[in-house]
């Protein structure tokens, strides 16, 4: 089921509903059928407003993570890479201590993982002194992309939280355009061209 979809014609529909009431709002039944339309009609565009503010604010924080994410895959690693060089050769035990498996973990791997791999990283070099300002470094790295990424699961949350709040809306617009299609029936029940 896509959403966008089924939330981008409802609300084409809604407004088109609303717009033809407005057009034909002199006959009173109309008028009376546009009063009673136009608080679900309000409720459902300002849920409609909400639901595509939450997607561009979660949109904006995951493009945030994923910004960080090939910041330390393209840039960072290396750095750090060959900061511990400069100290520990590649292949000696010290290297293999601080960099297991080299630069794959930071590459490879869900985001989780990948956060989750600096903050050891940062542990592993604390054994190291000489390589204090690097562990700084890592360290002030995993908090920005941890916070980050914490962000974006709570924008996520409320992309839920706005879509709940709109399949309501939707629920409720849809259901008076359909009690409305009743009535217009029962008006023009002799020109349904004109429903």
């Amino acid at each position: 089921f896509d959403l966008d979809y089924a939330e981008d014609s409802a609300y084409i529909i809604n407004a088109d509903h609303i717009a033809k009431l407005q057009a034909q709002q002199a006959d009173p039944d109309i008028a009376a059928l546009l009063a009673r339309t136009t608080p679900p009609h309000d409720a459902y565009n300002l849920r409609y407003a909400g639901w595509l503010s939450a997607k561009a604010t979660y949109k904006g924080k995951t493009n945030q993570v994923e910004t960080l994410l090939s910041d330390l895959s393209s840039l960072k690693i290396k750095q750090w890479d060959a900061q511990i060089q400069v100290v520990h050769l590649e292949g000696t035990s010290d290297y293999v201590a601080i960099l297991p498996s080299a630069r794959t973990p930071f590459v490879n791997g869900g985001i989780d993982e990948r956060i989750s791999q600096l903050q050891s990283l940062a542990q592993r070099l604390s054994a190291y002194p000489a390589l204090a300002a690097t562990m700084n470094d890592v360290i002030s790295f995993h908090t920005s992309i941890d916070n980050t990424r914490n962000e974006q699961q709570q924008k996520e949350e409320l992309v839920d939280d706005a879509s709940d709040l709109l399949e309501t809306a939707r629920k409720d617009i849809s259901l008076m355009m359909y009690r409305n299609l009743g009535l217009l029936i029962d008006k023009y029940g002799s020109n349904p061209q004109f429903i």
